[in-house]
């Protein structure tokens, strides 16, 4: 028996009582104290599914909901969550600061550094990316 797509092999525990969820009509999202994993919930498939993350020392994780979709930047790396397909896809977005990651409607996550902007479709569960000015 293999490993579903999406989830990892050695997951952490999954979220205690303790943790501060946010949630859509399709989704719950939590973020672990020590802010090194992320986990999200989806009604469809019923499961949870994390993701390893790896913020700069002193970065603020700050998840964002909407819809059937959730996002967050945490180092030089963008996750989203489909609640859909119940699985997280990460993408490389650099070390610039000013690289924004945001959910553009309840089914699209979009991420932008520089000249490259990042699309995520909560339909099919993963990113694409378009080389702006190329």
């Amino acid at each position: 028996m293999g490993l579903t797509p999406g989830l990892m092999a050695n997951p952490p525990a999954k979220p205690s009582a303790a943790f501060e969820p946010i949630h859509s009509d399709s989704l719950i999202v939590v973020v672990s104290p020590t802010n090194d994993a992320i986990w999200g919930y989806s009604d469809a498939t019923g499961h949870w599914a994390s993701v390893k993350l790896e913020p700069r020392p002193g970065e603020v994780i700050e998840p964002v909901i909407y819809g059937s979709v959730a996002c967050v930047r945490a180092g030089t790396r963008a996750h989203a969550f489909s609640a859909i397909t119940g699985t997280w896809e990460s993408v490389e977005v650099g070390d610039d600061p000013r690289a924004e990651v945001w959910a553009a409607s309840t089914t699209i996550v979009a991420a932008r550094s520089g000249q490259t902007l990042h699309a995520f479709s909560a339909r099919t569960g993963a990113w694409d990316t378009l080389e702006l000015g190329k």
